[in-house]
């Protein structure tokens, strides 16, 4: 990720820019572990999730500090009046976004229950890290920028690659279209405004023809059965009864593979699927792989309908891989 902002933000911003932002990066990442600390926040899937989250949000105060204090030194600017006038005009719109930014994830933050414990870090994690970096965009990056820009003058004349070097691609028409649109939305401000609003609408539209599940299930081609007969019955039982089920499941095309455990759970194959079953004679766990294309959901659906019909005197629960806290069953009493 980081090498990725390098790469980006060289060819869009030059060298000296890209320096700059990609360095915030590990900084922001280290206060972020420092404030990790204090809350009691272990580095677990979900922390850093949130720091993968929080580096595409990381760079934006960065690039704005260090593009407008390369603007004030090209406008003639001393270094110390840059980095002034940068800080004094950009305090409240970056200190504005950033609060906006943290309230959006406070309600992930904020949720109770098993859900807010196995997900509230995220967020923490992602106000640590967008706090941060405003903090790093208003003190260590100006001072560095000024720093690193204070001999930075664009010339007309300068070769390609040099160009390419010092100040980054330059996409005139692209810039140019900007510009204009930008000044014909300013001079007709009602057309903007509705443009505007029009998006929003079309998503709050659009959502309401979307499913809703706070933790989906995996975008993986595989899924696991449990059988589990009556207490006392033995491990041959189980094994006679496990080959019928077997016969079924493979008698479906799109099932490629079938592996079995009997007496005690499948190992620990996806990250929520817990070993609970050991030294269990009526029990067995059988993990099932599809073909690449295959969509698992509805072949579960019609598989413990059929496997319910046919063997009754068996509890057999179908099982859908999915995200989040481990679960026994998709209805529990």
């Amino acid at each position: 990720g980081v090498s990725a902002v390098a790469v980006v933000t060289f060819l869009l911003l030059g060298w000296r820019s890209s320096l700059l932002v990609t360095a915030m990066l590990p900084i922001a990442a280290l206060i972020v572990l420092a404030g990790m600390r204090l809350l009691a926040i272990p580095i677990h899937q979900m922390s850093i999730t949130g720091l993968i989250i929080a580096m595409g949000l990381l760079i934006d105060n960065a690039i704005i500090s260090a593009n407008e204090i390369d603007i004030s030194l090209r406008r003639g600017l001393a270094p110390v009046d840059a980095v002034r006038d940068m800080v004094s005009r950009l305090f409240a719109p970056l200190l504005a976004s950033t609060i906006t930014t943290a309230l959006a994830f406070a309600p992930i933050a904020l949720m109770e229950g098993p859900a807010g414990e196995f997900v509230g870090s995220i967020a923490l994690t992602v106000m640590l890290a967008i706090f941060s970096s405003l903090f790093l965009a208003l003190t260590v990056l100006p001072a560095s920028a000024a720093w690193l820009h204070r001999n930075n003058r664009r010339a007309e004349n300068k070769s390609f690659l040099s160009s390419l070097f010092a100040d980054g691609l330059q996409l005139r028409r692209l810039e140019s279209a900007y510009t204009n649109t930008l000044t014909w939305l300013v001079s007709h401000p009602w057309v903007g405004v509705c443009v505007g609003c029009s998006m929003p609408l079309a998503g709050f539209l659009a959502a309401t023809q979307l499913s809703e599940q706070f933790f989906p299930p995996a975008d993986r081609n595989q899924f696991h059965v449990e059988l589990e007969l009556s207490p006392g019955t033995s491990l041959a039982r189980t094994q006679q009864v496990a080959g019928e089920v077997d016969r079924v499941l493979l008698a479906e095309q799109r099932i490629e593979h079938t592996a079995w455990f009997l007496g005690e759970s499948a190992p620990a194959f996806y990250y929520n699927i817990i070993a609970r079953r050991k030294n269990s004679p009526n029990y067995a766990q059988a993990i099932i792989t599809l073909g690449d294309n295959a969509r698992p959901l509805e072949l579960i659906r019609s598989l413990q309908r059929r496997l319910d019909e046919k063997f009754p005197g068996s509890r057999l629960l179908v099982r859908q891989l999915a995200q989040g806290p481990p679960f026994d069953a998709p209805v529990e009493l």
